[in-house]
């Protein structure tokens, strides 16, 4: 994961540019929202039909394509324009209908977190089903299959009241799961570092760790197909890496442009293998070792 830089204005901006009146619509709708304290999907006159799809790709332009939690690429082929959409959703990061339990998962047992148990809120989070800082794009391997209406709170976490913004809900509830967009929570990467193929609580001890090891365990950051995916991605960073490392300027250019951008997929590892690799080459060998054996599986 790693964090995509926008501020509040700039995202109402990019919405207005795609429709110049659905913040005007969505405002009317949460109002009713908060009137029913609840989600419904049904609308009660034109002024408030809003749908998230028609901002769909404002989020996924932010995101460059990729999934906010395993930063895999989305399929965003320029011939077939539907399909892209097909594979990811605009997610709410607080669900907007009731919330269920995240139950421990068989696969990865020695990850064990801590968590907040219980239904969460019955009601869901409905004031924030058309709030921005609630949105980000997913792939559906991690919202429809492992996040779905699951919203984990640590245990030292209180549920929020209906209204309460944002802002508010990061200080009260403590959850788990980490938002990427903006500077709403704390960076990523301030929470998981890459060691090679292999993504691990970045702090030694406390509540950042515990934080951490719940966002690789809630998302299986360290499932086969995500480590085969970045293995491909090491490979091509090396590719450019190695020259980089023999002096070679066109190398270094490229590596240099790949460290800053958010563009690239799997960007959290990418940029950990290169600081790996201009502070000690050898380890550097060492992990394309391991990634050569992954890659093997390809041929």
């Amino acid at each position: 994961m790693i964090r995509y830089p926008v501020t509040r204005q700039e995202l109402e901006d990019a919405v207005d540019a795609v429709s110049s009146d659905w913040r005007d619509r969505a405002a009317a709708r949460t109002q009713r929202l908060v009137a029913l304290q609840r989600w419904t999907d049904e609308f009660q006159d034109d002024e408030e039909r809003v749908t998230w799809s028609e901002v769909k790709k404002v989020f996924r332009d932010l995101q460059h394509e990729k999934c906010a939690y395993c930063e895999r690429r989305l399929d965003s082929d320029p011939d077939l324009p539907t399909l892209g959409s097909q594979e990811h959703d605009l997610e709410h990061f607080r669900p907007k209908s009731k919330t269920i339990p995240w139950k421990k998962r068989a696969l990865f047992p020695e990850q064990h977190v801590d968590f907040r148990k219980g239904m969460g809120r019955k009601q869901g989070y409905f004031w924030l089903a058309f709030e921005l800082w609630n949105w980000c794009t997913s792939c559906k391997r991690c919202n429809s299959q492992l996040k779905g209406n699951r919203f984990p709170l640590s245990k030292s976490g209180t549920s929020g009241s209906p209204t309460d913004s944002v802002p508010d809900l990061q200080e009260t509830e403590r959850p788990l799961l980490v938002y990427p967009l903006g500077e709403l929570d704390r960076d990523p990467e301030q929470l998981l570092e890459f060691h090679g193929l292999t993504v691990r609580p970045r702090a030694p001890a406390g509540g950042d760790r515990h934080r951490g090891r719940a966002v690789i365990a809630f998302f299986l950051l360290n499932a086969g197909g995500l480590v085969q995916s970045r293995a491909v991605w090491l490979t091509l960073t090396w590719n450019h890496l190695v020259k980089d490392l023999d002096g070679d300027s066109a190398g270094r250019e490229k590596v240099d442009s790949w460290l800053a951008s958010t563009k690239v997929p799997h960007a959290a590892a990418v940029r950990a293998f290169i600081r790996l690799g201009r502070g000690d080459r050898a380890r550097a060998e060492a992990v394309m070792v391991e990634v050569g054996r992954i890659m093997e599986g390809f041929e």
